[in-house]
């Protein structure tokens, strides 16, 4: 999850975002259920002009071979099974805390073995070198591609590593955050 702003105010919207995905996800197992519960609830206690993107993705480790996710706005996640470009993971809805009427669809992508879930938030893509060029979602999607079949705190460090070069030095507009 990813919520609007930043310092005070928007770590307070991040802790109250989850703990209303915790509850959420004990609630129901579907993606998009959870989604729409987190949406009700955020919507109804968060000030109109807040709001989050959040992924939502589920594995069943007793029904491999695919995984479920449903996205609210959220930067696309990246699925690389070691050949070819990673399957990219796209919106299935829009943000939440927009309204609370909203609804999301569950989507599902096969997985196998070896197979790296890389999730990032719009820090990574956003983030500016100093001429104000973007570090860009197609960086990001070569750079898990070419990873393979790495460990995941490989494919993390060599992202961060990418992303800090990329800034040349300066400080980030926004946090990013990464997860593989």
């Amino acid at each position: 999850a990813d919520v609007v702003g930043h310092g005070v105010p928007a770590a307070m919207l991040a802790a109250m975002l989850k703990v209303l995905l915790l509850e959420a996800a004990e609630a129901d197992p579907d993606p998009a259920a959870v989604v729409g519960r987190v949406n009700r609830r955020f919507a109804a206690v968060s000030p109109p002009e807040d709001f989050a993107s959040l992924l939502v993705a589920r594995w069943d480790p007793r029904a491999p071979g695919e995984v479920r996710y449903a996205s609210a706005g959220h930067e696309p996640a990246l699925l690389a099974s070691g050949a070819g470009p990673p399957t990219v993971l796209g919106a299935t809805g829009t943000l939440v805390g927009v309204a609370d009427d909203l609804a999301w669809v569950t989507e599902s992508v096969p997985v196998g073995p070896g197979d790296l879930l890389v999730c990032p938030t719009d820090g990574v893509t956003e983030a500016m070198d100093p001429g104000g060029n973007l570090f860009g979602r197609d960086r990001l999607a070569a750079l898990v591609a070419e990873a393979g079949r790495a460990e995941p705190e490989a494919v993390l460090a060599r992202v961060d590593g990418a992303v800090r070069a990329h800034l040349g030095g300066a400080v980030p507009a926004d946090d990013y955050t990464l997860v593989a």
